[in-house]
């Protein structure tokens, strides 16, 4: 379904008094638990560890499979692709004693 359809049946829903439960579900849309969302945070915070760890170690495979190949990042001290940041980091890597 189009995000445009999506809108019309949602609005139309609505007009016949149906409640955002009830809508949900005439959409397929699951609703979210608290251990899904916990379970999806969980994930978040460990790739977010994981990436963290490769770079400080100097994993730079593992570093680049945190990556989706279009990913782009902002920090303090870059803005632009992730691969290039890859790159950064391993010429800042071999540059530190």
């Amino acid at each position: 379904m189009q995000p445009d359809e999506r809108l019309e049946r949602v609005r139309l829903l609505r007009e016949r008094g149906r409640t955002p439960k009830q809508i949900a579900r005439a959409l397929g849309v699951r609703p979210a638990t608290q251990e899904s969302d916990a379970v999806e945070a969980a994930r978040v915070l460990g790739l977010i560890t994981h990436e963290r760890q490769a770079r400080d170690r100097g994993w730079w495979e593992v570093l680049q499979r945190c990556y989706t190949p279009e990913a782009t990042i902002q920090s303090s001290w870059y803005d632009g692709t992730a691969a290039r940041y890859i790159e950064l980091s391993k010429q800042m890597h071999q540059q530190t004693p």
